[in-house]
């Protein structure tokens, strides 16, 4: 919205004008300008969103022209990303993060449509969700939490959205995200699935194979994340491999 002033006349410093970005006069931050005075015409301002708010003070003593302004329609604005999490750009992120977007103003999301989240360079799908499913919350406010249904594996990924999968309260559409550049992070995790029930066997010090210390199925351990093991008796060294990473594990012998 924008507002062109054609004719300003009022009593200097006793009539006033204020005008606010957006659709309140009790926000003193989103005062923009203030008038008063005659022999001006004051600029025309454009809104950052679909509204200006005008505010007009008298001490009523002093009779002028007043004011003349044409206000135009300039069309929604659409809502843009003031922030990502992970950052883009950003390293060893952890596999079970989640995924957030801050928007300029509050959003809703749009159902049918799509968010892709890519590994880079083979643009291998790891997953895609509907936006109007429950992996999606925060409608309704400036944040998206996107909850992917399973841990992101070791490696640099990619994120897509659809154009028009999040409208702002005047239904104006989301850019989307559409570029391999316009997110990106890597993840950092060592995945135990597979190893169920045998990954962990231990050796005593005699060199006799002990019992096993069974692994859950579906393990994922985050390079951010702690964890213990606890041996019932002194054992020697061994080694956990999967395909990325080679864990030696030194149990302290009692």
């Amino acid at each position: 919205m924008e507002i062109i002033f054609t004719s300003f006349e009022v009593e200097l410093n006793y009539d006033y004008l204020y005008i606010y970005d957006g659709a309140t006069t009790t926000d003193p931050s989103k005062l923009v300008a203030t008038y008063t005075g005659t022999g001006i015409i004051p600029a025309s301002i454009s809104s950052t969103g679909a509204s200006l708010s005008l505010k007009f003070t008298s001490d009523g003593s002093v009779i002028r022209q007043g004011f003349k302004a044409t206000i135009a329609c300039l069309g929604n604005p659409a809502p843009l990303i003031t922030n990502l999490s992970p950052l883009n750009g950003s390293v060893n992120n952890a596999g079970t993060t989640d995924l957030i977007l801050t928007f300029n103003e509050v959003v809703n999301p749009v159902a049918g449509k799509f968010i892709e989240i890519r590994t880079v360079g083979t643009n291998a799908l790891l997953e895609q969700i509907d936006v109007g499913s429950t992996n999606i919350t925060g409608g309704g406010t400036n944040t998206i939490t996107i909850n992917p249904s399973t841990n992101l594996p070791t490696g640099d990924n990619y994120v897509l959205i659809n154009t028009g999968a999040f409208q702002d309260i005047a239904n104006a559409d989301f850019a989307g995200l559409t570029n391999v550049n316009d997110w990106t992070f890597s993840t950092r995790s060592i995945n135990f699935d597979g190893f169920a029930g045998t990954a962990l066997q231990l050796v005593e010090p005699t060199g006799q194979l002990g019992a096993y210390a069974e692994v859950p199925n579906n393990a994922v351990f985050d390079l951010q994340d702690e964890f213990t093991i606890e041996f019932n008796e002194p054992s020697l060294p061994f080694i956990v491999k999967d395909d990325n990473f080679i864990t030696i594990i030194m149990p302290i012998v009692a």
